[in-house]
């Protein structure tokens, strides 16, 4: 009988997220779409579909009894949850191997093969690891030692070994486009596509250039707008979401991927993420004819001393500037503030507050500071006056109404007293409060505000089911 697959890719679930939130994991479909063309067999299961039961897993598991895993350690709110997956496994499956990759297994990796068991770890960027890795654990004649492949950490006899740290692909349209079909992608609710790798910028609370690095490599415009014209040729896909983080950042090649999805007649609707500096008219321009109905801004605070503090790189003037001339090109503008920044007080969050009742965006998110692996917030603790008073993963959520860490100047009860504030006087101005949980169907809301993380109001994603896939 011939092997179903090679290697068997699981995504750990995030319990504590809204299910709108989910899409199919695109780390682990570029993996799979990468060794698909190296000839590999490929399966996936994620237990954010499937639900959390392990001994489902298992079952799956012995149906179609892999040679390899592969685990994804992707967010830090789900690292207990992907330490629990690892466990049974390598407990239930003592002879299978497993391979773990993903930001918290470069981050957080000594836990992973210490206490989790782990074969092998993936640090950095797995569509490089992976390929060479599986040749050697399945045999394949000349198949390089493990030694010698760049970004692995494992053990041998007793001891931890690390390999030279691994490149990052420079030309990313050499990658394949992300397989898809290796999940159950009909059972998403939320689609997305990622444009470039790597983030210019430092700001102290995100983990960006940590993970993918300071040099932004962008694909180009005519693969972007391949991708989606699969979205909507094979899976009837027309509105998803850029997940990029400055997807502005490259004013030329936004042109042209608006010239190539006006060239070919897209009918598609869909949001992006940018920074507050890195917008003007005439990329708005370009925006609106593309499609993009809604644009995400970090906006983190209104006071420009906090702004130096975490490295934003950005003055408020240019923060309500582009709120300004967003809304007033008709755009759905979304902006996320975050409580708890080092050296702002009850007095600095009502200034932001003002300056949210002042510029009166789409939609507001208000999140608590959250000091990530990966971040200086993390790194540089003591020096940015924060400090963690909830060392539970699962509770690390983006909610302001259960922060796990506080400030010097704004304890955890402050910041929930300031959350509530904020809510209560933008519900007096005329937002909704939304906490994820609302049905997605409903009329596009025009002013909205949460406190943690809610998904874009870009209906049509959701509402798009296909039974299958057009070949």
């Amino acid at each position: 009988m011939e092997k179903q697959t090679d290697i068997l890719l699981i995504q750990p679930p995030y319990p504590n997220l809204a299910f709108e939130t989910t899409n199919v994991p695109l780390g682990l479909a570029w993996l799979s779409a990468v060794l698909k063309r190296e000839g590999f067999k490929t399966s996936a299961y994620d237990l954010q579909i499937e639900g959390t039961d392990l001994k489902k897993m298992g079952k799956y598991i012995e149906d179609i009894q892999p040679e390899i895993i592969g685990v994804q350690f992707h967010g830090q709110v789900s690292f207990n949850y992907s330490m629990d997956v690892l466990k049974y496994i390598k407990k239930t499956f003592p002879k299978i191997k497993v391979v773990v990759g993903g930001q918290q297994a470069t981050f957080r990796p000594d836990p992973i093969l210490d206490e989790g068991g782990a074969d092998y770890i993936g640090l950095g960027e797995g569509e490089l690891t992976l390929p060479e890795l599986m040749k050697h654990m399945l045999g394949y004649p000349g198949a390089s030692k493990p030694d010698s492949i760049p970004g692995l950490m494992y053990k041998k006899n007793g001891k931890t070994v690390v390999t030279e740290r691994g490149g990052r692909i420079d030309d990313l349209d050499s990658l394949p486009l992300p397989d898809r079909d290796v999940f159950q992608w009909q059972k998403y609710p939320q689609w997305v596509i990622l444009t470039s790798r790597g983030c210019p910028y430092e700001c102290a609370f995100c983990s960006s250039s940590s993970f993918w690095g300071r040099t932004v490599r962008f694909r180009s415009a005519e693969n972007v707008v391949s991708e989606m014209e699969q979205l909507v040729e094979k899976y009837g896909v027309t509105s998803f979401l850029i997940l990029d983080d400055t997807f502005t950042l490259k004013k030329n090649r936004v042109a042209k991927i608006a010239d190539l999805i006006v060239e070919k007649k897209l009918p598609v609707k869909w949001g992006c993420g940018t920074r507050m500096d890195q917008i003007d008219e005439s990329t708005l321009k370009d925006l609106k004819r593309a499609g993009c109905v809604e644009i995400s801004f970090g906006l983190e605070t209104a006071n420009q001393a906090t702004l130096d503090r975490i490295k934003k790189d950005i003055k408020v003037k240019q923060q309500k500037h582009a709120i300004k001339i967003a809304k007033a090109a008709g755009f759905q503008t979304r902006v996320s503030t975050m409580l708890g920044l080092p050296g702002e007080t009850e007095k600095e969050v009502r200034n932001t507050l003002n300056f949210l009742l002042e510029a009166q965006p789409n939609e507001i998110q208000i999140y608590p500071i959250l000091p990530f692996d990966g971040t200086t917030f993390s790194s540089k603790t003591e020096d940015m006056g924060v400090s963690v008073c909830d060392e539970n993963y699962d509770n690390w959520v983006k909610d302001s109404f259960k922060p796990i860490a506080e400030s010097r100047w704004l304890s955890r009860d402050s910041i929930v007293k300031m959350a509530k504030e904020m809510v209560a006087t933008l519900s007096e101005n005329g937002y909704t409060h939304m906490t994820g949980q609302e049905e997605l169907t409903k009329k596009k809301l025009d002013k909205v505000v949460s406190t943690g993380l809610t998904a874009f109001q870009l209906v049509e994603s959701y509402k798009t089911k296909k039974t299958e896939a057009k070949i």
